[in-house]
C-alpha cells in the first residue's frame, strides 16, 4: 500500500496524488476481500506528517457501525519484533 501511495516517499506537507491513492484503496479493498477482516484504518506517515489515512469497513459486524478516524483497536501483539 505504501509503495502504491508514495512510489517512495511523500514529501512532508504534500499529499500523494489521486492516482496513487486510488491504487492504494483498491489494494486495501482486495486485501480485505481475501482476509475476511471486518475493517481497519490505514495510515501512511512521512517523517512526522500524516500523508494519508483512510478507514475501511466496520467496527462492529453486528450493528454495521462504520470505522472512523476515532475508532480504537486492540493492539494485540503487533509490536513484537
Amino acid at each position: 500500500v505504501v509503495a502504491a501511495l508514495a512510489g517512495g516517499a511523500v514529501p512532508a506537507g504534500q499529499q500523494p496524488d489521486a492516482g496513487a491513492v486510488a491504487k492504494a484503496e483498491a489494494a486495501v479493498a482486495d486485501a480485505f476481500a481475501q482476509s475476511g477482516a471486518p475493517g481497519a484504518i490505514v495510515t501512511v506517515v512521512s517523517g512526522t506528517t500524516v500523508a494519508w489515512t483512510r478507514a475501511f469497513g466496520v467496527a462492529n459486524v453486528e450493528t454495521n457501525a462504520a470505522i472512523t478516524a476515532d475508532t480504537l483497536f486492540q493492539i494485540g501483539s503487533v509490536t513484537k519484533a
